[in-house]
């Protein structure tokens, strides 16, 4: 039975298209409006994180930890299912490091070889200025950052922390690649903790591809010409024997209807970022980006073989053994840190106020900040304000040592210092209040 495929089979094709999106994404999100206001802004300054719908002030830590514990517990949970989705397809320092090579090889096709290099150098540079820029805008307004930025008006932090992630960028993506996967990142090292043998990885069939070598073209492959699979523990020996051949000696010589579907063409070695050969057994290191599955799968088209002798699949599936996707908890830490989260998420979940983006006026707690954003202190009054008048409110202010004055709609009032925070109380009869230090 013939399994020759008339197209190459690329079944990770979407790999490109994802990255791409992902980067897009980003680079958006700080342009998004919602309600008028910057959909994502984590002013630290006002004291203050627009969440789109969702708006937290300092008293919501417990809401802002039950949200990280969830995206942590995820997170591994979505490893130990599906393995390194994460690391090969989202990660930013795969988006970037995919970008930064597409790049490369873009101007590589159009420019000369001299001009290549020192072109690269400055679309890189200017990939990562403008993800800085971008970063540093989920921190400040990025419309203002932007228009700054033409003017000089950024302050020393601005410009500090857009400089530091425009350099991180460029190194890490253009310079220490593979290295930060290898030997900076702490959730690679964590990878071996998350998984179990029935958690997807990419695999080479050996049983299929060996024994490898190149052979006449148009022979066919072994399914297709007789000579079938290999029993595992033969496939095993002579993955090993091609791995170590200082310690189980040179491989036999086989004749070419022996062969199996490899080539040895080191197509996948030279597709992996990590520069890894899958066929040596499963990689602590591998990210599984599925660069390998797709150089195999053109290599095998092209020979007329058949599929791609690199499956993304568990060990137990390539066994032979079915697919289980229910399977008990490796980690039961992970089931009370999600339960945790969850539960701090709940009342954000539940509140009417939280989800319109306002606060709750049963608290008394209405924030104020003054005309330069900075968090001031909370409005409180006796009853619901509503559009009613209020003659009477109560501002809190942080506690500080010396006195401060500030100017509400033309009435000069003193803040002193009490025990545990400063307090003033005015008259007017604007609930409206904007407030200059």
């Amino acid at each position: 039975m013939s399994i020759t495929a008339s197209s190459p089979l690329r079944a990770w094709r979407w790999r490109r298209t994802l990255g791409l999106a992902l980067l897009v994404l980003f680079h958006a999100l700080p342009w998004l409006q919602w309600n008028g206001r910057q959909a994502l802004l984590l002013d630290l300054n006002a004291r203050r994180f627009d969440l789109f719908a969702w708006t937290l002030w300092p008293d919501d830590i417990g809401v802002l930890l039950g949200l990280l514990a969830v995206m942590a517990v995820g997170l591994a949970l979505l490893t130990h299912l599906a393995g390194r989705v994460w690391c090969g397809h989202a990660c930013p320092q795969t988006l970037w490091t995919r970008a930064f090579d597409g790049i490369a090889q873009a101007l590589a096709r159009v420019l000369p070889a001299k001009l290549a290099r020192p072109a690269t150098q400055l679309a890189w540079l200017l990939l990562s200025l403008w993800t800085g820029i971008t970063f540093v805008g989920l921190f400040s307004p990025i419309r203002e950052l932007v228009a700054g930025a033409f003017d000089g008006a950024w302050s020393g932090w601005e410009t500090f922390w857009v400089l530091f992630y425009a350099g991180a960028t460029w190194g890490n993506a253009g310079f220490l690649r593979e290295q930060v996967c290898r030997s900076l990142c702490p959730f690679a090292r964590m990878q071996p903790l998350l998984t179990d043998p029935h958690t997807p990885r990419m695999l080479y069939d050996p049983r299929r591809g060996e024994p490898r070598g190149a052979r006449p073209p148009a022979l066919g492959g072994v399914l297709s010409r007789g000579r079938g699979l290999l029993d595992p523990t033969t496939a095993q020996d002579y993955v090993f024997r091609a791995a170590h051949p200082l310690l189980a000696g040179p491989m036999p010589t086989f004749s070419a209807d022996r062969l199996g579907d490899c080539l040895d063409c080191m197509a996948c070695v030279r597709a992996c970022p990590m520069q890894l050969d899958i066929r040596q057994g499963p990689q602590a290191d591998c990210l599984a980006c599925g660069a390998c599955l797709d150089a195999c799968a053109q290599q095998q088209h092209q020979a007329g073989f058949g599929p791609s002798l690199v499956r993304y699949c568990s060990p137990q599936l390539m066994a032979g053994q079915p697919r289980r996707w229910w399977r008990p908890a490796p980690r039961p830490g992970f089931a009370a840190a999600g339960a945790a989260g969850v539960r701090r998420l709940a009342p954000a979940l539940i509140s009417p106020a939280r989800r319109r983006g306002g606060t709750s006026w049963r608290d008394g707690r209405c924030p104020v900040f003054d005309d330069q954003r900075h968090f001031i202190g909370d409005i409180g009054s006796p009853g619901p304000l509503g559009n009613q008048t209020i003659k009477h409110l109560l501002v809190g202010i942080p506690e500080r040592r010396t006195a401060s004055v500030f100017v509400i709609t033309g009435f000069q009032f003193a803040a002193y210092p009490f025990s545990q925070a400063m307090h003033a109380v005015f008259h007017t009869t604007s609930v409206g209040l904007v407030l200059h230090r």
